[in-house]
């Protein structure tokens, strides 16, 4: 997170908008409001007092120096204080949500920016169950969540006291609820009317309500026809499939029920329920009487978190088993994360199994509620200080406790040594020992909102996250005083990122050198440190931020600003100073050895540069001496071949070739001997026709001088052509002559 976002935050005027709630009126609530939200990069704020949201772009706020803030005000205004604001997943519905009732507000589709300030927009509200909570005065509202699998996500569940759970669609009918599952004998119907209900009171005193809710991924569900139409579907693939939602209820008294819900099949309106849930190992308080609020972390396995009002938090892991409550478990019984496959369900017209998950408590943390007075060293009451558990966007493995008096961060670094557990083939499923290794819980206070004993506790009214990566992770709280905090997302605890596709194990090459070898030791040792640093700076427990209650700033009693700043030098001492400089001895330790290191590389290095000049020298000499022997041998070669030359050559006995060659050569000086005969007969011919040709032109000259012809040119015109192709034939017979010497003299 960015200071100048933490700062734009704090400082923002959208808080400065708010008006300051009445201080006379006592919170009567056990939980922590929830009227703070990011969606989409905008915060939204809800005031009680004008019944409005505020509004604002949270990326803006950091390029513009006085953002703009929006204001939507409901038409009409809820009838009851709003304790928590839902937006469904689509960002068009925000649920109003009451302990007397439920409003759902339109978001707007189009959004006017601001430009001047205060600029008010009216958005539709209209009530859900109105006529239920005016008729039924005894019932208060519990939690109400948007259900995930609504195809519109226009489906709303609420939990009501009278042990109830009603899904209403409030695009349809907001008044009449599609789906109303009865959780337990409750005879809150047969009293609607009256203002006291035994059965109500009993019920809620015992613990048999449920407190809260959470959904689980969904299961495919398989239905299993009678055998006649098992018959009749024999030729076809598989039997037909549903989606169906499992929500898992908690219970005052530490009962989990599981209910399975499809909002798009009719046929399971009524729902399938099974519970209470066998937990194990049995505890005899049941694991606490006083629970308050259940999360399902969305994993494989499914591991769920089980909070008490007296600060401890139990993790189970749902499994499904064949495990029977009356025996103890044993190793040899099988286990499976659940859904192991695909479920079995009993409807109308269906018959089959419905196996249900056992859930097997892994480990219990205590988290701190508070300050321990000197007098009776107890906490605060319990009933007072309800936990809340919110899903973490970024991280898979942690969730937030969220009370009136803090805000805590828990962290599961075991998750996921048991998915790959889960995910191992049979044969490979022998690491149990790695399963069982102490892995505990990270736990980190973050706020703080009661420091001392003696101070009224700084409510919070608002507690969202912001993702965006222009921000950075950080988390928002918002105080009674409408003061906001942005708190970075960070964790000690850093989960193991996948694998890359270039580092897969198909393409892994084995090492076969010393380098290759060297280079991955030091790697490993270098991850070894990593590890070795990070287990030192691990902290048992966290300093959170300290904020006090405007009006109790002032009544703090030095005893107990003494004691508070003890507490909080201690915890700084020994898990921040003390632990940072264990680190630092251990990382100086390691930077002097990797200097001893590096100073026997570097002598390493200068010997081997000493003897890569020697080898250089020494190859340089060696090339020089190849040379020398390249021309040596060059030498041998022309003088062998002389003598090769010369000893064929006085060999008395000639070859074949030779004896062909001489006759060949016999007859080629035959051959010449003939041609310059015919050569001599062709120049004497030459010559006298040349004479005889001079003859006849003299002749011709005079005879033209004294008695010309008109016939001579003609003649004149055929002596030319026989004298040119007696000339060519003559040019032809000398080149043939030329080249028969030329072929005489190479043999």
């Amino acid at each position: 997170m960015s200071a100048d976002f933490k700062e734009v935050i704090e400082n923002h005027p959208i808080f400065k908008t708010l008006v300051e709630e009445n201080a006379e009126v006592e919170n009567i609530s056990h939980r922590a409001d929830q009227l703070m939200h990011v969606q989409d990069g905008f915060l939204y704020v809800w005031s009680n007092k004008e019944s409005c949201f505020y509004v604002t772009n949270l990326r803006m706020s950091l390029d513009i120096e006085e953002p703009g803030v929006q204001k939507f005000s409901c038409s009409p205004p809820p009838m009851f204080e709003v304790r928590s604001i839902q937006f469904n997943e689509s960002g068009t519905y925000v649920a109003l949500i009451g302990s007397r009732g439920i409003s759902v507000l339109c978001l707007p589709q189009k959004w006017k920016n601001p430009d001047e300030e205060n600029y008010t927009q009216f958005c539709k509200c209209f009530p859900v169950a109105e006529r239920f909570f005016t008729t039924c005065i005894m019932v208060q509202l519990r939690q109400a969540s948007w259900h995930p699998g609504s195809p519109n996500h226009s489906h709303l569940v609420v939990l009501l006291s009278d042990n109830t759970v009603r899904i209403y669609d409030v695009t349809a009918d907001n008044q009449t609820p599609t789906q109303v599952h009865k959780l337990g004998h409750s005879n809150i119907g047969s009293s609607r009317f009256s203002l006291v209900s035994s059965a109500f009171s009993i019920s809620s005193a015992i613990g048999e309500t449920a407190v809260s809710f959470s959904f689980a991924p969904p299961v495919e569900v398989q239905e299993k026809r009678k055998k006649i139409l098992q018959a009749r579907r024999a030729d076809k693939d598989e039997p037909p499939t549903v989606l169906l939602y499992p929500i898992y209820l908690l219970q005052g008294d530490g009962d989990v029920l599981l209910l399975l819900t499809s909002v798009t099949d009719n046929r399971y309106r009524k729902g399938l329920m099974h519970g209470p849930l066998t937990m194990q190992p049995p505890a005899e308080d049941n694991y606490g009487v006083d629970a308050c609020s259940i999360l399902v972390l969305h994993h494989n396995p499914t591991v769920i978190a089980i909070a008490t009002a007296s600060g401890k938090i139990h993790h189970c892991v749902a499994l499904a088993t064949n495990y029977d409550s009356d025996d103890d478990f044993t190793d040899t019984q099988s286990t499976a994360s659940w859904p192991a496959s695909v479920l079995s369900v009993q409807s109308k017209g269906l018959s089959a199994e419905f196996p249900a998950p056992t859930l097997f408590v892994y480990e219990t943390v205590e988290i701190d509620l508070g300050p321990k007075g000197e007098e009776d060293g107890g906490d605060f009451e319990s009933e007072n200080h309800t936990v809340t558990l919110h899903s973490d966007p970024l991280l898979y493995c942690r969730y937030h406790c969220c009370t009136r008096v803090g805000v805590h961060a828990v962290v599961l670094p075991w998750i996921d040594k048991l998915t790959e557990f889960f995910e191992a083939a049979d044969e490979d499923k022998d690491n149990l020992n790695e399963i069982a290794q102490d892995q505990p819980c990270i736990v980190e206070h973050i706020v703080c909102t009661k420091p001392t004993p003696s101070s009224a506790p700084c409510l919070l009214k608002g507690f969202t996250f912001a993702t965006n990566p222009l921000f950075g992770p950080s988390l928002l709280c918002l105080t009674a005083d409408n003061h906001c905090m942005a708190v970075p997302l960070l964790t000690i605890f850093k989960p193991t990122p996948p694998p890359l596709p270039s580092y897969d194990d198909d393409t892994i090459v084995p090492l076969t050198s010393d380098n290759d070898s060297s280079i991955q030791t030091s790697t490993m040792n270098l991850m070894d440190f990593q590890d070795h640093i990070r287990s030192i700076l691990q902290r048992d427990s966290s300093q959170p931020i300290l904020r006090y209650e405007a009006s109790s700033r002032d009544t703090v009693m030095d005893s107990e600003a003494s004691r508070l700043i003890g507490r909080v030098t201690q915890i700084l001492r020994k898990e921040y100073i003390l632990k940072q400089k264990i680190a630092q001895d251990a990382i100086m330790k390691r930077a002097r050895l990797l200097a001893q290191q590096k100073q026997q590389q570097l002598d390493d290095l200068d010997k081997l540069k000493q003897k890569r000049s020697d080898l250089t020298k020494t190859a340089e000499q060696l090339a020089e001496k190849f040379e020398d022997c390249v021309d040596q041998q060059e030498i041998l070669s022309e003088r062998l071949a002389m003598v090769l030359k010369q000893t064929q050559s006085k060999v008395p006995v000639l070859s074949k070739a030779e004896i062909e060659m001489s006759k060949e050569l016999r007859n080629i000086s035959d051959r010449m001997k003939h041609l310059e005969n015919r050569i001599k007969q062709v120049k004497t011919k030459h010559d006298y026709q040349n004479k005889q040709h001079f003859e006849d032109e003299k002749l011709n000259s005079t005879r033209r001088q004294r008695t010309p012809s008109v016939g001579s040119s003609v003649q004149v015109q055929k002596f030319k052509d026989i004298l040119l192709e007696e000339g060519q034939k003559i040019q032809d017979s000398v080149k043939k002559l030329n080249s028969m010497k030329e072929l005489v003299d190479s043999w």
